[in-house]
């Protein structure tokens, strides 16, 4: 059995699938934590405009329709940072953590899972087998008596009605028999799809079931449900949909940030790496939201309403545990 749940754990698709979301759970994790820190951006700009003088009032008796056309390049460095100073960002960076430890926990039972089932497959295989040879000798056996008793009846030393007892007996044994047959292959092709094979019919069964050494002791504290991986991932989502509640309801306060930009402009492409044409600015800005408080009020409610179906797949969790 070992083998066979090594192969299992190594090939099955479905655990294939869950590890990729561990995955995406961390590049999330990561593209949380990047939005707390300061951004910086590199940019290049080409601006061309033409502009009519006689247009303008101003130049209009100096010229009449005169046109020249102008260029501006600009090479700069961008700043950006949403300073936290109501703990926003933090709130969205654990829900993430906490999803991320959902997945883990997630793969953790999966593991569990198909290991388990991968071992009663196995054992539900070699079940079916050792059924098999059993209905098969009785078959033989009542083979065997119904030509006793078709020789007995013919001397006239047996009844009708044992012969057809007999009968009926043999026709119940083969029909065992034929069950047992379905359910061998029934079985090689289910343990083969937990093992990610072509179900092909021709896995293996053992030669004979393994033996418990010991019985599960009773009076196991309850702490022990703490280790289940499904419970552990229930709890996660649970402090995800927390974390996040509390971040719509933050959506209120104001928003601080920072952007500041550094570099380089001029009318001509060459003069961009002169340090004379340097050019910086610093900005700070203060959000605060006015007319989308409605908006604000759903995600709350949207928010609140996951965090109350979180309790509830917890407390689902715990009972079935």
């Amino acid at each position: 059995i070992p083998e066979l749940i090594d192969e299992a754990l190594k090939n099955n698709p479905i655990l294939l699938s869950i590890e990729v979301l561990t995955e995406v759970g961390l590049a999330q994790l990561s593209a949380r934590r990047s939005q707390r820190r300061p951004q910086l951006q590199g940019r290049f700009q080409n601006s061309r405009q033409k502009y009519n003088l006689g247009t303008n009032p101003a130049f209009r008796r100096f010229s009449s329709g005169s046109t020249f056309i102008s260029n501006h390049f600009a090479a700069d460095i961008i700043l950006n940072w949403e300073i936290d100073l109501w703990g926003r960002l933090k709130n969205l960076e654990n829900a993430s953590d906490a999803d991320y430890q959902a997945s883990l926990s997630d793969l953790e039972s999966a593991r569990l899972s198909i290991a388990a089932q991968t071992a009663r497959a196995w054992c539900a295989l070699t079940t079916a087998s050792l059924r098999i040879k059993l209905a098969t000798q009785t078959v033989e056996s009542y083979e065997a008596n119904l030509q006793i008793i078709q020789d007995r009846f013919k001397q006239g030393l047996a009844t009708a009605l044992d012969l057809r007892l007999t009968q009926a007996s043999l026709t119940s044994a083969q029909a065992i028999l034929e069950n047992e047959s379905r359910q061998e292959a029934n079985g090689k092709r289910t343990l083969e799809i937990l093992l990610a094979r072509y179900p092909s019919g021709k896995a293996a069964p053992g030669k004979s079931l393994p033996k418990l050494e010991s019985n599960i002791p009773s009076g196991i504290p309850i702490q022990l449900l703490d280790r289940r991986p499904d419970i552990r991932a229930a709890h996660q989502r649970l402090k995800a949909a927390g974390f996040r509640e509390k971040e719509a309801g933050k959506g209120f306060l104001p928003r601080i940030g920072l952007t500041g930009s550094t570099g380089t402009a001029s009318q001509n492409l060459r003069d961009l790496t002169e340090s004379s044409f340097s050019s910086w600015n610093l900005l700070g800005n203060l959000t605060q939201p006015i007319f989308n408080q409605g908006q604000i009020r759903s995600h709350m409610k949207v928010k609140k309403a996951m965090r109350t179906k979180a309790v509830a797949d917890y407390k689902a969790s715990l009972l079935n545990a």
